[in-house]
C-alpha cells in the first residue's frame, strides 16, 4: 500500500497544482476581460464548496451572487457532463 501511494504521489501533486493554476488563470481572465473585481473572480473559480465560497465572498465584500452562480455552474458541469464524457472516452 505504501508503494502504491508513493507511486501516486507525483500524479496527485501534479493534478492538484494544475487545478489551482487553472482556477487562477480563469479567475484572472474573468477579472481582466469581464471586468469583475479580482476577489469575486478568484472566489468564483476557486475549488471548494459553493456555500463556502459564497460565505467567504460575503466576508470579503465580493459579489456573492456571481460567486454562487459560477460555483453552481461548476458543480452542475462536474456532476452532469463529466460522467457522460468519461463514458464516451472509455468506449
Amino acid at each position: 500500500m505504501v508503494l502504491t501511494l508513493q507511486n501516486l504521489l507525483f500524479p496527485v501533486m501534479l493534478f492538484s497544482l494544475l487545478v489551482v493554476i487553472n482556477g487562477l488563470l480563469i479567475g484572472f481572465f474573468l477579472h481582466r476581460f469581464m471586468g469583475w473585481d479580482l476577489t469575486t473572480a478568484l472566489l468564483s473559480t476557486a475549488v471548494g464548496g459553493a456555500s463556502l465560497m459564497t460565505i467567504v465572498a460575503l466576508e470579503l465584500d465580493a459579489d456573492a451572487v456571481k460567486v454562487s452562480i459560477l460555483q453552481s455552474i461548476r458543480l452542475i458541469i462536474i456532476l452532469l457532463i463529466m460522467p457522460t464524457l468519461i463514458l464516451y472516452i472509455i468506449r
